[in-house]
């Protein structure tokens, strides 16, 4: 689909899903079905058609599926998008390559930033769960302005789509017969290791004009470390969806589907990770999926060991910085998931009852502690 794409012949739909229901009747296994095929979306009844036979095979069998789209088709038809959501679709990759819009001229891409966003937007619409996209560093032209443009539009991007957004990082390679390794003069490139036999994509092999091999590897690490802060940033700011966290959770127990969300940032905060693994690999609910005239019969369970988890300051106990009174501290205690909440709120009132004019006061003031747990991914919710 790039600038090097020539005469395309398209398998049909009905040859195509014969040979998935072949192989997953062989492979019984298989959950999680690729279309590594860059040229995915380039029909837009062909892909109507995908939609409805996969859909039609998913009431048999239990599969989700990921496809490469090329954006400026998608942003032709982003009605499009639910349709591929409802049929299975969880994860779509496409080049992003750039956050600049001459260097997205100069690679032929067929596409604009403002298609790209258009993309972006309309699978967060969707609800599609995970959507990548990649970043070519040290490519065509590149400079420290161009970098700097890139990094925006990637910061951009983010915070349009926290949560759903996947963005990874590679280095400029000269593939065989690619225009830019024939003629990388013509790109501002120089190649300076053309079979790559000093990298495994670790390393660049190429230098640009205004960048040497060592700059453009600088970045690549910079890039990372600053996409994982804008991530963080995000998640601590409370703008990723908990449904979102929960489908990277579901799809990665039920499917085997990691995503850039689930291993750089989710599962680095020990809360969270706890959380949502016993969200996803049970039948726990949060705070917020209990339905309120039954939160009593339900057990609440700290997600962490007391042990570890609580540290004493001058007899005082903190977890993570944050100090607890003493009802925060009796509350933790109780719920160890062996006691209703009920039986808890009338075990503590017990004990705190003169510092409150009522039981229903109490009773307020704890549901509203427990909602401070929840958000701090300190609990989960039991019924047996």
């Amino acid at each position: 689909m790039g600038g090097a794409a020539k005469k395309v012949r398209l398998r049909s739909v009905g040859n195509v899903m014969a040979e998935i229901r072949k192989c997953l009747d062989e492979n019984p296994g298989i959950k999680y079905v690729w279309f590594a095929d860059d040229t995915f979306t380039l029909s837009r009844e062909r892909l109507e058609e995908f939609c409805v036979e996969l859909s039609k095979l998913r009431r048999e069998r239990d599969f989700v599926w990921f496809c490469e789209g090329h954006p400026g088709l998608i942003a032709r038809w982003p009605e499009m998008i639910k349709r591929m959501v409802d049929s299975g679709l969880v994860r779509m990759q496409i080049g992003i390559e750039t956050g600049s819009a001459r260097l997205i001229d100069l690679y032929r891409k067929q596409t604009s930033l403002a298609e790209i966003e258009k993309v972006v937007s309309a699978c967060r619409d969707a609800g599609l769960a995970q959507l990548c996209g990649n970043i070519i560093i040290g490519g065509a032209c590149e400079t420290s302005e161009t970098l700097s443009e890139t990094w925006n539009f990637i910061d951009r991007l983010l915070g349009m789509a926290p949560g759903m957004l996947d963005i990874s990082f590679t280095l400029f390679t000269p593939y065989p017969g690619a225009a830019i390794t024939e003629c990388p003069l013509d790109f501002g490139v120089e190649i300076a290791d053309r079979a790559s036999l000093t990298s495994i994509g670790d390393f660049p092999v190429s230098r640009t004009k205004a960048l040497d091999i060592y700059d453009i590897s600088a970045a690549k690490y910079d890039f990372t470390q600053k996409l994982v802060s804008r991530m963080k940033k995000l998640l601590a700011e409370g703008l990723v969806p908990r449904e979102l966290i929960m489908s990277h959770y579901r799809l990665s127990a039920l499917y085997g589907i990691s995503s850039v969300w689930h291993r750089a940032v989710y599962s680095q905060d020990p809360f969270l990770n706890r959380k949502y693994s016993l969200l996803s690999g049970s039948s726990a609910e949060t705070l917020g999926g209990v339905p309120r005239d039954q939160i009593d019969q339900w057990r609440p369970l700290r997600v962490f060991s007391l042990w570890n988890a609580v540290a004493w300051r001058e007899m005082t106990p903190e977890i993570s910085g944050y100090v607890l009174s003493p009802l925060e501290y009796q509350l933790i205690l109780h719920c160890s998931g062996k006691l209703k909440l009920g039986e808890i709120i009338e075990r503590l009132y017990s004990i705190f009852m003169k510092s409150f004019e009522s039981f229903e006061e109490f009773k307020s003031m704890a549901f509203e502690i427990l909602c401070d747990f929840d958000k701090k991914n300190w609990i989960v919710f039991n019924k047996y």
